[in-house]
């Protein structure tokens, strides 16, 4: 089975993040209207909302609270804007929960949300665009969401034979199915628009070395799931903890000791974030 075939079977895709794409070109592009990323947002009045509650809170440190989006955005500034729009879009997508991967709700975003917060960090150290990486790792279990809504893909015959035989998730699916969660997720994300740079890292999370292209971000995408493996977040029954790849971690250069930094790090920020949400759905 290929991955298209995946999709195409699939009765209810997961929704479309539609505005990351154009927010992320928008940003990327110097000549961009300033306006324009902020009539773009607008468009979606309930996301509008939710960023300025989100640029008021004591998180970025506001001392007068901000009720129009472009004051919100000269404060905080664009990136900042586009990571509050990821992490609303992936709340959306990942916040439910999942029985056949005995996921109770919330854990695959918080699994999602701090893939993302690694996959920034590892890009600041490394001189690279950290939005784009951030938002890799936001989105890299998407495959996930997919296949459990397929009519005849069931996760528990991928747990049997991982129970069985003590080989990874990723083996077993491909044994199986003859196609990957990442896979699945990188085919979802090319039909909603996004570029290389995200898909691939993605593509070949579990196998970087194998990467035609974008080969360092699919190694950081590697380390950043076993790093927040390691941080007792990979929730339910997903038995892919892996070690990291040797390859990874040369090809990469970072020392195992920043990156346990990233790992406090990511945890103090996600435990943030979720009390950050909890005040802002209850003002």
């Amino acid at each position: 089975m290929k991955a298209e075939d995946v999709l195409s079977q699939v009765e209810k895709l997961p929704p479309a993040p539609a505005v990351l794409p154009t927010l992320l070109n928008l940003l990327r592009d110097t000549n961009s209207d300033p306006g324009e990323i902020i009539r773009y947002i607008r468009l979606d009045p309930s996301l509008t909302a939710q960023v300025l509650r989100l640029s008021n809170s004591v998180y970025y440190a506001m001392s007068t609270p901000s009720c129009d989006l472009e004051d919100a955005v000269a404060r905080i500034g664009y990136r900042e804007v586009y990571k509050i729009v990821a992490m609303v879009c992936g709340q959306q997508l990942f916040n439910h929960s999942i029985q056949s991967l005995f996921l109770g709700k919330g854990e695959l975003w918080e699994y999602s949300l701090a893939t993302g917060y690694i996959m920034e960090q590892m890009a600041t150290d490394l001189g690279m665009d950290a939005v784009t990486c951030y938002t890799s790792g936001l989105l890299h279990a998407l495959g996930k969401l997919v296949i459990t809504s397929h009519p005849s893909m069931d996760y528990a015959d991928v747990f049997r034979i991982v129970e069985a035989r003590g080989i990874s998730i990723t083996q077993a699916e491909r044994e199986l199915w003859g196609v990957t969660n990442a896979e699945v997720a990188a085919a979802l994300l090319r039909q909603w628009r996004f570029r290389d740079e995200i898909v691939m890292p993605i593509e070949f999370q579990s196998c970087p070395a194998q990467a035609p292209k974008f080969r360092k971000q699919a190694c950081m995408m590697h380390l950043s799931i076993w790093t927040v493996a390691s941080l007792g977040l990979n929730y339910g029954k997903d038995a892919w903890a892996m070690e990291a790849s040797p390859y990874a971690m040369h090809h990469i250069g970072i020392p195992e000791e920043r990156m346990q930094v990233f790992m406090v790090n990511a945890h103090d920020k996600l435990a943030m974030v979720k009390e950050l949400l909890v005040r802002s759905e209850g003002a």
